[in-house]
């Protein structure tokens, strides 16, 4: 395996991972996002679901282009749930009438309130949307080879 290869015909089992072993996957090269991934078990095709999946998770992703885990981390600290609470309430109250208007804001705020909650089904429902619309864009009806899915 090679930069060379199609990275829409890599998959997982081409790195020949080991049961329990441990890779690091960076995202984002720039922000230096690293996070460590463990095989935890290899599970039977069920012709019934489709892939990918995701089986479970901790917390919500940091908020895109924050700058990095560091800056993460800061943020973290400036927006502590007990200062943030009261903010998103008497912000709420004062644009009640208005709230249209200020959804940059009023997201902002809920994410801190929300952050340490784990969305496995919306995380399911986009990884649904990432694979139709690749098959899409690649014309094949086989994008995901060997899964028995279209």
């Amino acid at each position: 395996m090679s930069f060379d290869d199609n990275p829409y015909q890599i998959r997982l089992r081409d790195f020949h991972f080991r049961w329990k072993e441990v890779w690091v996957y960076e995202y984002d090269l720039t922000d230096w996002w690293q996070h460590e991934i463990r095989l935890e078990e290899v599970l039977p095709l069920d012709p019934k679901k489709r892939y990918p999946i995701c089986v479970a998770g901790k917390r919500r992703g940091p908020i895109e282009d924050c700058g990095g885990p560091w800056a993460f981390m800061e943020l973290q600290d400036e927006y502590p749930l007990w200062k943030v609470l009261p903010q998103f309430a008497q912000f709420l109250l004062d644009h009640r009438d208005d709230l249209d208007d200020y959804q940059d804001e009023l997201r902002r705020l809920a994410y801190w309130v929300v952050r340490e909650d784990f969305d496995r089904q919306g995380v399911n429902r986009r990884l649904a949307e990432y694979s139709a619309a690749h098959t899409r864009e690649k014309g094949d009806s086989h994008a995901y080879p060997n899964t028995g899915h279209h």
